[in-house]
């Protein structure tokens, strides 16, 4: 059978290299992921766009720069604690399956999953593993208005919104939020999931990343739920988005390394990946040695 190749951003060798030597791996994440096996061999090879091919790893200087570029997501201080959670390997940088199930979460993840990343980061953030303290929201809260104008009073503000997030999300009035306290309350509304800060990406982001690798339509799932949650007439429909195709033209996405090489996830990218099964392919006739970089 012909080889059909799925990312004409690679050169034949690399592309179908990856694919070999990751097929079970894909087949794996398949199974346990929200995405399909060309979908974990797409994501794999841009790691590989983005690590191997320019001599370094997905550290959290490569995961923060991708977050950046690639999903427009610039909280730091998030950042840093998302990529501590997911490097589940080792601690020092993010494997390709890592990668893969990190991705899984941020771009299709469930509420109750994003429920749970979004107190875990919370509580990565504060030091504690367990809870919320009101002196932590209180923390939180001063952060924010630190970027408030001087004249107004921000104390008093703050103090207040203490107050009042934690007569909704202190289920159970023990002066602390806990992870059942949290999710009773996102269960409730939705809206409460990043109450403490931007821990997930723009639904827009997301969609325009997922673009570059799926034809599958983008289904926010933050957003099914909320009608459903005020809606009932509406439960149980999906909602989907399309994005503007003029824009998704004219943008690209750039990841620039230290080095100074730049590597380019081309929106257009999608046009050029054949969407033939990936057991249909066939290794060509080539020098081995191309084909096992590492």
């Amino acid at each position: 059978m012909a080889y059909f190749p799925i990312n004409k951003g690679l050169t034949a060798n690399d592309d179908i290299r990856l694919q070999h030597k990751y097929a079970g791996m894909a087949g794996t994440l398949a199974r346990e992921t929200d995405f399909t096996k060309k979908e974990v061999i797409r994501l794999i090879e841009i790691h590989f766009m983005m690590t191997k091919r320019q001599n370094r790893t997905m550290d959290k200087l490569c995961f923060t720069e991708f977050m950046d570029t690639c999903l427009g997501f610039r909280n730091a201080d998030a950042v840093e604690k998302m990529h501590r959670l997911f490097c589940v390997t080792n601690r020092k940088f993010m494997t390709e399956r890592d990668f893969v199930v990190a991705l899984s979460l941020l771009l299709m993840g469930s509420v109750s999953d994003s429920t749970k990343f979004c107190f875990n980061v919370y509580t990565e953030m504060i030091g504690s593993p367990e809870y919320i303290t009101k002196d932590d929201v209180l923390l939180m809260a001063r952060k924010s208005s630190a970027k408030m104008s001087k004249g107004l009073n921000n104390d008093e503000i703050d103090h207040n919104y203490v107050e009042f997030v934690m007569s909704q999300v202190d289920r159970d009035r023990d002066n602390r939020i806990s992870l059942d306290d949290y999710r009773k309350t996102v269960n409730e509304n939705v809206m409460w999931m990043e109450f403490l800060g931007e821990v997930l990406p723009t639904p827009e982001n997301i969609q325009l990343f997922v673009e570059q690798f799926t034809l599958r339509p983008y289904v926010n799932k933050i957003e099914v739920a909320w009608e459903n949650q005020h809606e009932p007439k509406t439960r149980g429909k999906k909602i989907t988005t399309q994005s503007d195709s003029t824009r998704l033209t004219n943008e690209s996405l750039a990841l620039d390394n230290s080095s100074g090489s730049s590597l380019t996830l081309d929106p257009s990218l999608i046009d050029q990946m054949d969407d033939t099964p990936l057991e249909t392919f066939q290794e060509p006739q080539a020098d081995p040695r191309n084909l096992h970089l590492f």
